[in-house]
């Protein structure tokens, strides 16, 4: 593709295949502004549509004002750019003192008058079949043929003429530079209306956005560019650039000597005074902000002032010797970093002995490290260093979407920093503001960055992860590159047991499947041999979700058998479906619903509500006359009972879907427990609408991502 001087292409995509995408979507996007193009250079070669720009482009002659022109053209909706350059075209060839030899005929039509056009278009013909016309003979003869009634038919004619392109006097006319039919496919902006100019912004800024974001896109440098003849330019009074003030010529600042820059624009040269050893200051300031990355504390205490209202570093001496370092290693700030990072300063512990809190309380003689917290970018790839999901092996290229799939393996260095809509939060944990100059980020501790370790889906997903380890042990040496002290384990014990106390049963759990019926020798009813559905399918394109005991219903041997969130089918001969609710502590609970069925066939079903400890608790039968049934009881249950809704079919399985929503609540405070509808499970037992909880493993590694040990630097 053509380079940009601006923005040249200074290599290619990594994988071929994303750049071969690219430029598949590359090409599309520009054939899309081509075929608008060509839209809008058919336009105006129809035809009938050239006709009428000819006859306005006559019309037009005497309209001087530019507004009344495009008005006019506005009215005849015209283009008004087509219909300008065919005026200026007719004006140079066809009426000026000298006409070209096809367009005599236009002047000679376009000289008679409107009222007698027809009357005297015929002498017109004659005397331009003749030779000393200087009509071109071929234009002459098409006239000659079919005499024009009004400048309308002249141009009408003129139009096919230029079209087909046969008489080659007009067709090389057609060529000229003021001519509207010189103009390629490509060239058709020239002619474009507001409209259409919208048009093509949409699609460049197609391009735009598939250049900034497509992984294929070839990565560019951002230049700065002379101009070719670089000029001063005047102070802006109060900012204001019509109130002008006196030539700023280009050159150093004043204070340091004020050296005229005459070598292009001078930004060469005044790069040169910044670096040079000269002016120490630049090497200082750089120093000490290197430094302040590493301690946390800079040498001189205000990074963008260096002047007599700054207080003088104590370590003066220190800052100049780095300073002059950078400076004698070609302005190196990789052997900086590793001057500073192999010294014994650097690799001090932070413990600080009552002597060091004596004699240097600030630490303003570096007696020990600084501690200090992870920013940021740090604090989010050691997670996922610690995780095992950061892909150090993958580096550079274009920037990352905060959402692409791919972005929780990057380092967060090159993930998307948009200024229009900035991440809350990196800002929540004081990243640099990029609309403004952040010479040093503020450590704040605010209620949010605690909200945002303990519950955003991240950090989640994090401890997840690394919990598949599955072992306490495992979790402290992946993440605080260490083994747990004998305390910590017992610690971590204790929560590990806590932890899956309080996510062991809960109101809400229930699970479904198949029972055996028998009866005893006094004809009572006897459940056993639960056998818990196998599949979840889903019925109506995948809206209603069921259980079942095989992949598809019916089934050969289950028949129809199935429970949904609101009811299901009996099953075959002495199988009984059942739903079962397994109570979490000892209470008394009321339990409210009605057993339904909406079909008239059939022999109805009978259901039965039943504790897994104290047997039958109410037995109902519904039938296609009587098809509601309440179901309401209240009962002592214990923790650790399984309360079975269990429906049967009465002698045959016809027609026996029903309906059967169980509402259990606390008798003595109304609380609503569960609702099986709502509550609808999987085979966890868990309801599908409502969030998992999260594994007490996951919880530990939760915690020991937050800890202090792991989001410190001592």
């Amino acid at each position: 593709e053509p380079d940009d001087p601006a923005m040249p292409i200074i290599g290619k995509a990594a994988n071929e295949k994303d750049s071969l995408d690219y430029a598949a979507k590359l090409a599309a996007i520009d054939q899309k502004t081509l075929d608008f193009k060509r839209t809008v250079y058919e336009e105006f070669r129809k035809p009938e549509r050239l006709a009428e720009y000819l006859a306005f482009a006559q019309e037009a002659q005497s309209i001087s004002d530019d507004s009344a022109f495009r008005g006019r053209a506005g009215q005849l909706k015209l283009r008004d750019r087509v219909a300008d350059k065919w005026r200026d075209f007719l004006k140079r060839y066809a009426l000026g003192p000298k006409p070209h030899a096809a367009l005599v005929a236009w002047k000679r039509f376009a000289e008679l008058p409107s009222g007698d056009f027809a009357a005297k278009a015929s002498g017109v013909t004659q005397d331009l079949a003749k030779p000393e016309s200087g009509c071109s003979p071929e234009i002459a003869a098409s006239f000659n043929q079919a005499p024009p009634k009004s400048m309308k038919d002249v141009a009408s004619a003129y139009a096919q003429i230029i079209l087909a392109g046969k008489i080659e006097p007009l067709r090389q006319l057609m060529q000229e530079k003021l001519s509207p039919m010189s103009v390629p496919v490509e060239g058709a902006e020239a002619f474009f209306t507001r409209k259409d100019r919208e048009t093509v912004v949409k699609l460049e800024n197609e391009r735009t956005k598939l250049d900034s974001t497509h992984a294929g896109a070839p990565p560019r440098a951002m230049v700065l560019l002379d101009k070719p003849k670089p000029n001063d330019v005047r102070v802006y009074i109060r900012g204001n650039p019509a109130r002008q003030g006196d030539v700023a010529p280009r050159g150093w600042l004043t204070m340091f000597g004020g050296k005229k820059y005459t070598d292009g624009s001078g930004r060469a040269e005044l790069a040169q005074n910044i670096t040079s050893k000269d002016n120490p200051l630049t090497a200082r300031v750089i120093v000490n902000r290197v430094w302040m990355q590493h301690f946390g504390k800079p040498l001189v205490s205000q990074t963008s002032d260096f002047g007599t209202q700054t207080p003088r570093p104590v370590q003066a001496d220190l800052l100049d010797y780095l300073a002059a370092y950078l400076m004698e290693n070609g302005w190196s700030l990789k052997k900086l970093h590793t001057l500073i990072l192999t010294s014994r300063t650097w690799q001090q512990s932070s413990h600080a002995t009552p002597e060091k809190l004596t004699k240097d309380a600030e630490n303003d003689l570096l007696s020990r490290f600084n501690r200090q917290r992870l920013d940021y970018e740090t604090m989010r790839d050691v997670i996922l260093a610690a995780t095992g999901e950061l892909d150090t092996a993958k580096q550079g290229g274009r920037a990352i979407e905060l959402d692409a799939k791919d972005a929780e393996t990057r380092r967060t260095l090159y993930l998307k920093v948009d200024r229009y809509d900035q991440a809350s939060v990196p800002a929540m944990f004081d990243f640099a503001n990029p609309d403004s100059h952040s010479p040093q980020r503020f450590n704040t501790t605010v209620p949010q960055q605690a909200l945002f370790l303990m519950n955003s889906p991240f950090m989640r997903a994090r401890a997840d992860t690394v919990a598949k380890t599955n072992d306490p042990t495992a979790l402290y040496r992946r993440i605080l590159a260490r083994d747990p002290k004998a305390d910590e384990i017992t610690l971590a014990q204790r929560f590990l047991a806590d932890a899956t106390n309080l996510n062991g049963e809960r109101p809400f759990r229930w699970s479904y499947g198949l029972m055996k019926l028998t009866r005893t020798t006094d004809g009572k009813p006897a459940f056993s041999d639960f056998k818990p559905f196998a599949h979840l399918t889903e019925r109506g394109g995948g809206g209603q979700k069921l259980w079942s005991p095989g992949p598809k219903v019916p089934d050969p041997e289950w028949g129809h058998a199935f429970w949904a969130n609101y009811g299901g089918h009996a099953a075959p001969k002495d199988l009984v479906v059942t739903t079962r609710w397994h109570v979490p502590s000892d209470m008394k609970v009321t339990i409210d619903a009605v057993l339904s069925r909406s079909s008239e066939r059939g022999d109805g079903v009978r259901a039965w509500i039943y504790n897994s400890r104290a047997g039958v608790i109410s037995e109902h039968f519904c039938t296609p006359q009587n098809n509601k049934v309440p179901t309401q009881i209240t009962t002592e249950v214990k923790r650790g009972d399984i309360v079975s809704f269990i429906v049967h079919n009465e002698a045959s399985t016809d027609s026996d879907s029903f309906d059967w929503q169980p509402v259990i609540t606390r008798a003595d405070t109304g609380e609503v427990l569960t609702h099986a509808k709502n509550d609808f499970c999987n085979a966890d037992r868990w309801p599908f609408s409502r969030t998992q909880p999260q594994q007490p493993l996951s919880q530990l590694a939760q915690v020991l991502l937050m800890s202090n040990e792991f989001m410190f630097v001592d």
